[in-house]
């Protein structure tokens, strides 16, 4: 026989090719979900929190924080400034009639802790609200019992 390729042998190059071919289109569907995924998320604000708090169970240090999460998404992403410190959580968000102004974090306190609930960002119609995690329900408790004895014990002096 002479020096031909058979039929069923495939030379190098073309093995190769059709390799490269493949993790090339791979790459590119990678970076095109991501390039689709940072325009959905380019809602952005930076804050500066003057207090500890906490987010979902995650506790972090008052400071100057980026906080990313875009409308069609159910969560939030925060992280320091200095990127120490990150949290990310899920929320619930809701429509609202309006556009909002003015970007915002709202949080619920008891006592001197102070938990992340409610999300805004300037130029969205809708708000991301977190749940109470099982850490915020055990501290909720502890200061509902403190409130409970300390008007307890007022309604006894008043007598």
């Amino acid at each position: 026989m002479g020096g031909g390729v058979g039929p069923n042998v495939v030379s190098r190059g073309g093995y190769m090719k059709k390799i490269n071919f493949r993790i090339l289109a791979l790459l590119l569907a990678v970076l095109t979900a991501g390039a689709v995924g940072a325009q959905q998320m380019e809602r952005q604000m930076n804050i500066t929190i003057p207090f500890d708090f906490v987010v979902g169970d995650k506790p972090l240090p008052a400071g100057e924080y980026n906080v990313l999460g875009g409308s069609s998404h159910n969560f939030i992403w925060l992280k320091s400034a200095d990127c120490r410190n990150v949290a990310v959580t899920s929320t619930i968000y809701s429509s609202n009639k309006d556009l909002a102004e003015k970007s915002l974090l709202q949080f619920r306190r008891y006592g001197d802790s102070y938990f992340l609930s409610k999300v805004v960002v300037a130029g969205e119609s809708t708000s991301k609200t977190l749940g109470q995690s099982k850490r915020e329900r055990e501290v909720a408790l502890i200061a509902a019992r403190a409130g409970i004895a300390t008007v307890q014990a007022a309604q006894n002096i008043a007598k």
